[in-house]
């Protein structure tokens, strides 16, 4: 009798972000080999076999593939691992994104540059490797501008400053956003204000299919974390049909193929009716106009492509991508069109003190989960990137606006009380002055 051969894939990461792929491989029947470099990383459990390596050692990681004969690789929801991926695929003669689509959608100046020769609408930019060219070059951009690492994702690093700021303040937003750069490269690019997007789409042969459009929730400025998506996106018929077509074009520029990807565009906004300080710190454009701020050539993070896009179309893109990468062509049909959305917890910086809540949460009408990453006694970091998100939920809905006031109300349910950081400290002085004070007193006769 003739074996079934259990193909072998590959994923590259393994932490929160990536469980889905790991999930999605075991439903299709997968043999999964995980790499991370942290021997604690959550999705190693889940794999059939795993290493510790870092995901830039192209050495180690093609050892690791041949030694397997892997029929795939990839990853999720990471810019990083993206380029040892189409290297892994090359090399192997492998399904995956051509080393130079992955060198260009990874690198923010090296996309810009094409886009810009393809006459894709992006916003002005300068690339910059030293402090005095970061001066220089926000001193030229009128209005406010972004200061972001080059090679990075996940908002870490990002800053919006002011053009007319102080050169203080423009050096801690280029330093920070150094530290964040393998490459030691920082984009500063001019501010677009208005409505921000997202789009979820997977290219097939060279045929890009627009699954989902996501709508955007951030922080005020200056470093616009996510706190909130939406599906379907409640932009206009219109405004829809700009998005699709600078998708398109940008994925075409940057020769995108055989993976999914996520484009992040921004719209420029009506100056006059502009609320925030943030929104008026932008120079005046045409009114509406959207503007691609970057094109990932993975799958999107934040739960969108893992949660929201089945929830709202019916279309697992987790397990689209891995059949992609196996060589076999996915379903994208949908079979639904009804909402989503998921907002993230925001609770005070300082030492978590209790929890409260969450039981209440998880009974809310169409709520499908409830995440809480913390516990008392661990400290919350003020929420500047991504990485400080401790916590969700998410809904389903009839419509996007269902969804969100579903999310809404379950969030609000929850109570993560803090001390906060000085609270802490004062704390623990007069916790140490008690043991001192004890410490030196004499010693009583029960005591001797």
């Amino acid at each position: 009798m003739q074996q079934h051969h259990q193909q072998k894939l590959l994923i590259l990461g393994a932490r929160q972000m990536q469980l889905p792929a790991f999930q999605a491989a075991r439903e299709l029947g997968l043999f999964v080999i995980a790499i991370d470099p942290s021997p604690h990383a959550v999705g190693l459990t889940l794999a059939d076999c795993s290493y510790n390596y870092d995901l830039a050692d192209e050495a180690a990681i093609l050892t690791v593939a041949k030694q397997h004969s892997i029929d795939g690789i990839l990853t999720l929801a990471a810019d990083y691992p993206v380029p040892m991926v189409a290297k892994v695929s090359q090399q192997l003669n492998i399904p995956g994104l051509s080393k130079t689509a992955a060198m260009v959608s990874t690198n923010k100046a090296q996309m810009r540059k094409v886009l810009q020769t393809k006459g894709i609408t992006i916003p002005q930019w300068r690339e910059t490797r030293t402090l005095n060219q970061a001066l220089e070059a926000v001193r030229n951009f009128q209005g406010g501008v972004i200061v972001k690492p080059a090679d990075s994702s996940g908002g870490r690093g990002v800053t919006l400053i002011e053009s007319d700021t102080t050169d203080e303040t423009i050096s801690k937003a280029f330093y920070k956003a150094l530290n964040f750069s393998q490459q030691g490269k920082v984009m500063v690019e001019e501010f677009i204000a208005g409505k921000e997007i997202s789009v979820e789409a997977i290219t097939i042969k060279g045929k890009t299919e627009i699954v989902r459009i996501t709508d955007k929730l951030t922080t005020e400025a200056p470093f616009f974390v996510e706190i909130g998506h939406s599906q379907p996106s409640q932009l206009s018929a219109k405004e829809k049909e700009q998005v699709t077509q600078l998708t398109l074009a940008g994925i075409a520029a940057l020769e995108i193929d055989n993976t999914a990807s996520h484009t992040e565009i921004r719209f420029s906004g009506d100056l006059a009716k502009r609320a925030s300080k943030a929104d008026r710190l932008a120079p005046q454009r045409s009114r509406d106009r959207p503007y691609i701020i970057e094109i990932g050539a993975r799958l999107g993070g934040g739960y969108i492509t893992s949660h929201l896009v089945p929830l709202s179309c019916g279309v697992d893109l987790v397990k689209a991508t891995l059949q992609l990468a196996i060589g076999e062509t996915p379903n994208l049909q949908p079979t639904k069109d009804c909402g989503s959305a998921i907002r993230f917890l925001r609770p005070d910086p300082g030492q978590v003190i209790d929890i409260q809540g969450v039981a209440a949460a998880q009974k809310v009408a169409e709520i499908t989960e409830v995440v809480v990453e913390v516990t008392p006694g661990k400290l919350i970091k003020p929420l500047r990137d991504a990485t400080a998100r401790v916590g969700y939920v998410i809904s389903k809905g009839k419509n996007a606006i269902a969804a969100i006031q579903n999310a809404e109300t379950a969030k609000n349910l929850i109570q993560i009380n803090t001390w906060k950081n000085q609270e802490v400290r004062k704390m623990k002085n007069v916790i140490n002055r008690e043991k001192s004070t004890t410490s030196n007193q004499p010693l009583t006769t029960n005591q001797l």
